[in-house]
Formats: structure tokens, sequence, C-alpha cells
């Protein structure tokens, strides 16, 4: 199958999107396809995902559209290019299968607006989002007429298998992998772990690692200095995936304080690496963790504090989440996620109309349950 995946930022930009592209479009490729990436981002080259063509691109391509059999658009906040090219396709007869990757939630007029002036709840897209709680806003800003599928991310869960624990346990460890920017809340995370000091005993000590860059780091560091929070709260920066994972086995807890987490890449790699999570109940990190059996689901900045210091103080009931996790892998691997994501593609090619359906080559059950 030739297949073109949209996404308006890729790499070397470092996100949810970016990454999920990369694995995405690694593993199809892998797998015999055809695979290219649209893309608005300069940096990319063919040689930062190898068998994956790159093109640079700032709106849809008549002739690059003639040469695939399916696009899959990837779509957050605002994603220009990616959703005018699934447009141009669908107009064109190609199938288009839209992933929705962020939370439209709080901006649902203007979300519902653009759908009805850019006749997205008429065009024959497929539409899906990477979780439940992403798909209700999606599903109120098209109407009813759209089916939407849950198509969730993945990742290699053989590569974030728990390891061997640093013992003795000089701390107990928190830990969050964020983009230090608005959106992931990372300010209001350091008013939670201000909190947690302060609900913990001082007999217990405590270590938080924050992993990440962005435009909020050196006021989170100006921060850190003006609470006296510098020597037990650390800014490492960004770190690749092989420190990550190491980083965990001395760590315990998983924080994800966002509001608006669509699905949650990195709490999905720190829950298969054994660690307890405590996340907003509102967001699709819903789909990812069982409450009280994987890590917490709250409603509020207060409760997560509250629930990350219980933890703390109460070794048996950490250790409970842990061990579960430590013995269980999620069902998010790569393996079970691609077969959904073909037949996303085969009920886009149900959807198209049937235009060049000889071309797309797929032989999944295009009869799926939608919203």
């Amino acid at each position: 199958m030739r297949i073109l995946h949209v996404t308006d930022t890729f790499l070397p930009t470092l996100g949810g999107v970016e990454i999920l592209v990369h694995d995405l479009s690694t593993r199809q490729a892998a797998a015999g396809h055809e695979v290219s990436v649209l893309t608005r981002t300069r940096a990319s080259t063919d040689a930062m995902v190898p068998g994956v063509r790159v093109v640079h691109g700032h709106g849809p391509d008549p002739a690059l559209l003639a040469e695939i059999d399916v696009v899959h658009a990837h779509v957050s906040t605002m994603s220009v290019l990616a959703a005018r090219t699934a447009e141009a396709a669908a107009k064109a007869g190609v199938p288009a299968l839209v992933t929705v990757h962020s939370m439209w939630s709080g901006a649902g007029a203007f979300f519902r607006a653009t759908a009805l002036a850019r006749d997205w709840d008429t065009l024959p897209i497929q539409w899906a989002a990477v979780s439940e709680a992403a798909a209700g806003p999606l599903g109120k800003a098209l109407g009813p007429s759209q089916p939407i599928l849950i198509l969730p991310n993945a990742i290699e869960t053989s590569a974030w298998t728990p390891q061997p624990r640093v013992e003795p346990r000089e701390a107990v460890t928190l830990v969050s992998a964020m983009r230090l920017v608005r959106r992931k809340r990372p300010f209001a995370l350091l008013g939670m772990l201000r909190l947690v000091r302060r609900l913990v005993p001082d007999e217990i000590p405590l270590r938080a690692v924050i992993v990440g860059d962005g435009t909020w780091r050196a006021a989170m560091q100006l921060r850190l200095d003006a609470t006296g929070m510098r020597h037990w709260v650390e800014l490492p920066g960004s770190l690749e995936r092989p420190a990550i994972h190491d980083l965990y086995r001395s760590a315990d807890i998983y924080l994800a304080p966002a509001n608006l987490e669509s699905f949650g890449i990195a709490v999905l790699e720190a829950r298969t690496a054994g660690l307890a999570v405590v996340a907003k109940r509102s967001t699709g990190v819903a789909d990812i963790i069982t409450d009280g059996i994987e890590g917490h689901l709250v409603d509020s900045d207060r409760a997560m504090a509250e629930q990350i210091a219980r933890l703390c103080r109460d070794d048996a009931a950490r250790e409970t989440i842990l061990r579960h996790n430590r013995a269980t892998l999620p069902g998010y691997d790569w393996s079970a996620v691609l077969p959904l994501i073909d037949k996303g593609y085969a009920a886009a090619a149900a959807r198209s109309g049937g235009h060049r359906s000889s071309r797309t080559r797929t032989s999944v059950d295009v009869s799926l349950g939608g919203r």
C-alpha cells in the first residue's frame, strides 16, 4: 500500500505527534509499504526515517495525491496542512483517514464552526481519535453524521519493560516527561510538588525529576530557586529514550499534570516500565490507567498533590501498584495497534465510495463499530 502521512510538524521537533508518526511510518515501511510523510518542517530529511520519503510542503500536492492509496492526516489543535490535505484527498476520491491527537475541549464552538465551514461533516473522510476523551469533543464538532474510530497511540512495549530496580531506595522518586510549555502545565506541577513536600513528613526523603525542554525551562529554574526546591527537584532537560528508561529504574511514581492530555505516550512508557501513575481523570490517560490498580486518577490539582503524598507516605500501597505494573504489560503494543490502523484505512476506502479501491491493497474487514 502507498501511504501518505501528513503532519504539520515533524522531526527534529519532538512531541507526541512527531514521535508517533515517526514510529508508525518506520514500522509500515519495514512491513513493505511505500510510505511518505508530508510536513511543513524544513529540517526533515530522508535520513531521519529510514525507508520513508519525507516531503516538505505548505499545501496539498495534487501530484503527490495521485501517487498514493491512502492519506493518513495527523491533526492537533491547529494543523492546517494536515486538514487541508485530507480535504483535498477526499474531494479527489482518495481514501482519507484523519486522526485527532489533541483534546478539542474548551474551543468546541470554534471547531464546530470550522467543521461546518470546511464541510468536515459531509466529506467522505474517516475520522478517528486517539482516546475516548479526545473522541468526545471531536464528535460534538463533527455532528452525528460522522462515525469516529478510536485508534490509540502505541509503543514497542518490549523496549520499556521494567529493568532491575536501583536498591537501596534512597528516596521516593517522582518523575514526569513533557515539553515545558503552557499546555503541559509544568508550573502547575511545581505547585503540586511544593504541596506534596509539605504533606509528606520530612523524614521521608523525596526526589523529583522533570524531563524535557521548552520555552518555560529557564523560568522554572528561577521558580525552583525562589521556592527553595532546587535541592530536591531536578530539570535535566531533554533525554533520549534509553536514558529515560534508565531513570525509571530508580523512580516510583509518574506524574501527568496536563488537563488536555489526549492520550499520553510518555505515560504509557512509564506505566510499561512499571511506575505508578497519577493523572487527571478527564484525560485520555483514563484509557491507559485503571484507577486504584495501575495508579490513581484525580479531578483537581489539589487532589493530585494529596494522592501523590499518600503514595509517598504509604509504602505498602505504593509497592502494591508497582508490583502489579511490573508484572503486567499494557495492551498498547504496536503489534496490537497496527491492525487497528489498517482497519481505519479500510474504513476510509469504504467511505471514499470505492474510488481507487483496486489500488488499495488491504484485506481487512471494514465493518467497524463507530461512535
